[in-house]
């Protein structure tokens, strides 16, 4: 039997990012989208359905913005701006809540409007994601350090025998002196 919803499994949840962002402790899981929840989203926002469905694996996986609404401390929010039909860019937002099987099940999604995704923004329910931050190479840091002599060289920048090497002095023509000779 062919279910006209099916169940969708969309992969595991960047729960590190969402973590990060909102300041949860969310264990590893999977994102799913069960049958009732299809079957809700199909129903209830018929006009928004299409649309979603073919982002609703982007939104998901690499959310512009994570909330949770106060009083609605079991379940999170992931949001994205997605291509819309008229070229413009259109905020979708994605519910989910962890579920009994330790993933995390989508309850709705729907497209709002860009006043929505702003008094979201505003009332502090929604935050940008805090992308991982990439360590930054030693090899690549060592080359870049090593550049600065030669930029400072060509600056016209010296150091001297009995300045520091963290203190850069300016070549001047005459020593400055507070004492004024005439």
């Amino acid at each position: 039997m062919v279910t006209e919803f099916p169940p969708i499994i969309l992969g595991d949840l960047a729960v590190d990012m969402i973590n990060r962002t909102i300041g949860t402790e969310l264990q590893p899981g999977l994102a799913r989208l069960s049958s009732k929840a299809h079957r809700h989203v199909k129903l209830d926002h018929p006009e928004d359905y299409a649309l979603c469905m073919l982002f609703i694996d982007a939104v998901v996986k690499e959310p512009s913005f994570i909330g949770q609404a106060p009083k609605h401390g079991r379940n999170f929010e992931l949001l994205r701006r997605i291509p819309g039909r008229n070229g413009d860019a259109t905020p979708v937002a994605v519910k989910m809540e962890p579920d009994e099987k330790g993933d995390y099940s989508i309850v709705s999604f729907y497209r709002i409007t860009a006043s929505e995704l702003h008094s979201k923004r505003t009332r502090g329910h929604i935050l940008p994601t805090i992308k991982q931050k990439t360590p930054r190479k030693a090899a690549s840091f060592m080359s870049e350090r090593d550049a600065i002599p030669d930029l400072l060289a060509r600056a016209n920048h010296v150091r001297t025998p009995s300045t520091p090497v963290s203190c850069l002095c300016r070549r001047v023509s005459q020593p400055f002196s507070p004492q004024q000779t005439q």
